[in-house]
Parts: C-alpha cells; structure tokens; sequence
C-alpha cells in the first residue's frame, strides 16, 4: 500500500511538467523557462534507476523510468522551443557516464553504496531546489506565482510516503534525503498559509487591520 501511494504521488509530481510543454508548444516558444528542473529531473532518476537495478527493487525502478522517460521528453520539448545551445545535455550524460564507470571498479554491494551516496546527494539537490523560491517569497511576501500548494501537498505526500518505504526496506539511502524533502515542503506549506494572497491580490489576513471606527 504504502508502495502505491509513493508511486502515486511521484507519477503525479512528474507528469506536473505536461502544462508546461503544452505551454512551450502553443507558444512555440520557453519564454524566461530555465532547462534545470529538467536536468535535475533526468539525471536524478538515471541515477535512482541503476540504483533500484542494483539493488533489484521493482517499486523504485518503475517511479525512476518513467521520471527518466518525462526527463528526456522534457528537455527535447525544452529545447526544440529554445534558441539556447543543447551542449549542456552532454555534459550531462558524461557526468552519467562517469558515475557509471566508476561504478564498475567495485564489487556489487560496494557499487551500490557508492551509487546510494551519490543518489541521495542528488535527490537532496533536488529537494533543495526550492529553497530559491522560498527566499524570494520571504522578500516579495507573497507566494503567487512561486509555490504551488498543491504541488507543495503533492510532493510532502510523495516524500513521506518515500520515507517510510526506505524504513521499510531499511535503506537509509531512501529515507535520509526523503525526510529532508518532507521537511523542506512543510515549511513551503507553511509559506502557503503564512504569505497566501487572494485571486484580487490582497494582503493576507494577517496584514490587515481593522479600523477600530469601523461599523458592520
């Protein structure tokens, strides 16, 4: 069960790329998009795939393919629309390359430590990627346009859920830089509430203040 919802929650997370490469393809165009949350993307479940294959873990290969398969989708979209140079996906797959190169080096369970503490690291990378966000919200003090709450809901859900698999299969590479995103999503949740504004634009509730002359 708890493997199901994991897998519901990432799936959902992943395919929350499609508005934005039908957005892409209608404007035939990126606009100010940036190719990171893609490359983020692929290049952590290329790593998270070969882990799941080392250690033969059905549930986290089948999550990691298709985030790799919505990766690479992704980023060919990306840069169809993009008058910017691609060069920076080959860089990409070398790093890929070379991670599994080395790899080769160890024995079987060495390989996969090794790849767990290289997993982990990115998927805490990627975990921490909204810290940008949360900076500007704590400038601007309004998450419009910055965090999604829903997407904030979506991605704690699919961070816990994660976590207690990794408890359940007693693998600290799982749990570790999930318990890391569960926290770095309350506190974006927690943002939701703290700096929400309305569709009109207005203050949150905590910014207005009634004036004591007023009548109802």
């Amino acid at each position: 069960m708890i493997s199901l919802l994991a897998t519901v929650f990432t799936l959902t997370m992943f395919l929350s790329n499609v508005p934005t490469l039908y957005f892409f393809t209608r404007m035939n165009s990126v606009q100010n998009y940036q190719a990171t949350p893609f490359l983020s993307l692929l290049l952590n479940c290329a790593l998270w795939s070969k882990y799941a294959i080392l250690l033969e873990d059905s549930t986290l290969l089948l999550v990691n393919l298709v985030g790799l398969l919505v990766g690479i989708a992704s980023l060919y979209t990306y840069f169809k629309y993009s008058d910017k140079s691609a060069e920076i996906v080959n860089y990409c797959i070398g790093f890929l390359y070379a991670v599994f190169g080395y790899l080769y080096i160890f024995n079987p369970l060495s390989a996969t430590t090794q790849l767990g503490f290289i997993a982990s690291g990115s998927s805490i990378l990627l975990f921490g990627a909204p810290l940008a966000g949360m900076a500007q919200v704590l400038r601007t003090r309004t998450v419009a346009g910055i965090i999604s709450p829903i997407m904030s809901s979506v991605a704690f859900g699919a961070s816990f859920t994660w976590s207690i698999y990794g408890f359940m299969i007693k693998d600290a590479f799982v749990i570790v830089p999930n318990l890391i995103g569960c926290a770095l999503t309350i506190v974006q949740i927690a943002m939701c509430f703290v700096f929400r504004r309305d569709m009109n634009g207005s203050l949150p509730m905590s910014k207005i203040r009634l004036d004591p002359s007023s009548k109802d």
